[in-house]
């Protein structure tokens, strides 16, 4: 509930009220397999009707709106431990900051 007391029935998945840069569904890795195993709303992951492309560029499209601002700088003090697919610096490879979060990644 936000402050002017309204409920959602589902949660915002951008805008003021959404999940922040700082969730598990801001990476895209996270995100896609959910929109994978549970898009559209009658299907579930044993039945997927989402190829891996459409759930990836559903991924991306949602987590470049806008969305709270939060960020925690000690989440990975060990820079060269980071998921390659997490959106913020700094790294220890030469990919820039859109190429972490949108790819593609080398292996």
């Amino acid at each position: 509930m936000d402050s002017t007391n309204v409920e959602y029935t589902y949660p915002p998945v951008w805008g003021k009220y959404s999940y922040n840069e700082s969730a598990g569904l801001f990476r895209l890795s996270s995100f896609a397999g959910f929109v994978k195993n549970n898009m559209p709303n009658t299907v579930n992951y044993l039945h997927p009707e989402l190829s891996d492309e459409e759930a990836w560029d559903v991924a991306a499209f949602v987590n470049s709106q806008p969305r709270p601002n939060k960020k925690f700088k000690a989440d990975w003090p060990n820079v060269s431990k980071k998921p390659k697919d997490y959106p913020f610096g700094p790294y220890t490879d030469s990919l820039t900051e859109s190429q972490h979060k949108y790819g593609p990644w080398k292996k």
